[in-house]
């Protein structure tokens, strides 16, 4: 079974202070309210994709999710494991890559610091979203 997120589950994964300044643009709290309860809402698999054991993680989405990570597979030499995935609008992607931006590698690739492997572990023991082991 595939877990759904709502807006005050990933303030809180996330640890967004209720509190930011909802005038700046487009903060992460609201685009994380916006995506994960706006009405019809496009559904996506928000996947996080490890390179090696100890390598780094991508944070993406897709609508195949296996065919997507059969294709990342493919253009890396190095073998990738899914660790965790969970279904939302796509705009939840956007959101966790704001949130982690510090430890941004290259374009959808973050450094495997412990802020976000505490958010993947979060995924996988709080709801019932699929993972692969």
């Amino acid at each position: 079974m595939t877990g759904h997120l709502s807006a005050e589950e990933i303030a809180v994964d996330l640890e967004i202070p209720r509190s930011l300044d909802v005038m700046s643009t487009r903060n992460v709290v609201s685009v994380a309210h916006d995506c994960a309860i706006g009405d019809g809402a496009e559904r996506y698999h928000i996947y996080f994709v490890q390179q090696g054991d100890d390598g780094p993680i991508k944070i993406g989405k897709a609508k195949g999710l296996a065919a997507r990570v059969a294709s990342l597979q493919c253009a890396n030499p190095t073998p990738l494991r899914l660790l965790a995935h969970f279904s939302a609008a796509g705009a939840v992607e956007t959101a966790l890559h704001k949130h982690f931006r510090r430890y941004r590698v290259r374009g959808e690739w973050f450094e495997p610091a412990a802020p976000i492997l505490a958010y993947i572990e979060r995924v996988k023991n709080r709801r019932s979203w699929r993972i692969t082991p």
